[in-house]
């Protein structure tokens, strides 16, 4: 009984599993143009299967060969060679199919080549299997013990260089989920997660994505990255990669200076003291100190509103002359401060009506104006 040769499919369907998986059938062509690999020969050359004829290249083939008919589906009616759940087997017998899987160019060791970078195939050669295979599971669980491993500072870094979630999905991710898809993606395809990290690029694609979540960096859609001031820092045409264009440009030595700036940007974010080199970057970091004073103070006063009694608040607002007084009522925002049928006057008449259901939206539009006093003063 005669042996068999198996191809097998190079490339798995897409999942979201941890179980490599096949189309049902695939089917290749019967007829195809290569590059000749004759001795002495050169150029291009088509290959058929025909399983009667004695060999594979048309211009050894006694069944006519016609271009112009086989395009209009006119020439011999040839069997396609079917894959089916991921394999193909056949006899060492059958000397033509084997011989023209073993040159086709959908075959990995004949698509570069042939310039193929679609779905491909590859002879089965069993010691060569097992230890490809143990290499594998060792780079698998590699992989896999790493990713246990990370914390969380990494693991995002890695979804964000792995591409497994996008900026604008990671605070929608647990780290439970984001922790599973990178090992989905170690399991199903370690090369990819390997290039991703071994990127050379990789370090700089961290440093834009750092930037990106510490709000230095603005990532405007998905084809430009604004600095937080709104001047652009990168932008690509639709369908490229924005970090990766903005990485490229921090590698550059001519923009040392840039990725000096972001670096240290990113330190003051984590916390770190970080002297300032020249007297702009000192006006700078004052400004930046004055303002992060100032956004405090706003915090604090928005704070200290909220937690004031109505009294309070109307007794603050009236001595910054957000409520004047004409005898014998109080008015703001020319409105006078008192509920119909009310007997009461002055203050009293002011804070019945802004704690009263009638004067709720007085007293909002009063925490709201004294508010803007105070962020202004």
């Amino acid at each position: 009984m005669a042996k068999t040769v198996t191809f097998v499919i190079a490339n798995p369907a897409e999942s979201d599993t941890f179980e490599k998986n096949f189309n049902a059938e695939w089917r290749i062509p019967a007829q195809i143009q290569i590059k000749d690999p004759r001795k002495g020969k050169s150029g291009r050359v088509y290959i058929r299967y025909i399983p009667y004829e004695s060999d594979i290249f048309v211009d050894n083939q006694q069944v006519e060969f016609n271009l112009v008919k086989h395009r209009i589906g006119e020439s011999v009616n040839i069997e396609k060679p079917s894959f089916v759940g991921g394999f193909i087997r056949v006899s060492e017998d059958d000397t033509m199919l084997l011989k023209y899987l073993r040159n086709h160019p959908y075959n990995v060791k004949n698509a570069q080549k042939n310039g193929w970078r679609g779905k491909k195939f590859f002879e089965v050669n069993k010691k060569e299997m097992a230890k490809e295979s143990l290499e594998n599971f060792k780079s698998e669980y590699s992989l896999m013990e790493a990713v246990f491993k990370m914390d969380l500072e990494d693991l995002k870094a890695t979804c964000l260089l792995t591409g497994v979630i996008s900026h604008k999905d990671m605070y929608d991710k647990t780290t439970e989920e984001m922790r599973h898809n990178l090992l989905v993606l170690a399991k199903r395809d370690p090369e990819a997660f390997y290039d991703a990290l071994d990127d050379e690029l990789s370090d700089y694609k961290r440093i834009i994505h750092d930037c990106i979540s510490n709000n230095i960096l603005m990532l405007d859609g998905k084809n430009m990255i604004t600095l937080a001031n709104g001047d652009r820092f990168a932008s690509v045409s639709t369908g490229d990669d924005v970090i990766e264009a903005a990485a490229e440009k921090i590698s550059d030595p001519a923009n040392k200076d840039t990725l000096d700036m972001l670096k240290r940007r990113l330190r003051r974010e984590k916390g770190e003291y970080v002297a300032p080199r020249n007297e702009e970057e000192l006006e700078e970091r004052t400004e930046e100190i004055k303002e992060s004073k100032k956004r405090k103070q706003v915090g604090d006063a928005g704070r200290e509103i909220d937690n004031m009694t109505v009294e309070t608040l109307f007794l603050a607002a009236k001595a910054a002359g957000i409520i004047e007084s004409k005898t014998p009522y109080h008015l703001f925002e020319g409105k006078k401060l008192l509920l119909d049928g009310s007997k009461n006057k002055w203050g009293d008449a002011a804070i019945e009506l802004l704690e009263s259901d009638e004067g709720e939206e007085t007293l909002e539009s009063l925490r709201t104006a004294y508010f803007i006093y105070k962020k202004n003063n």
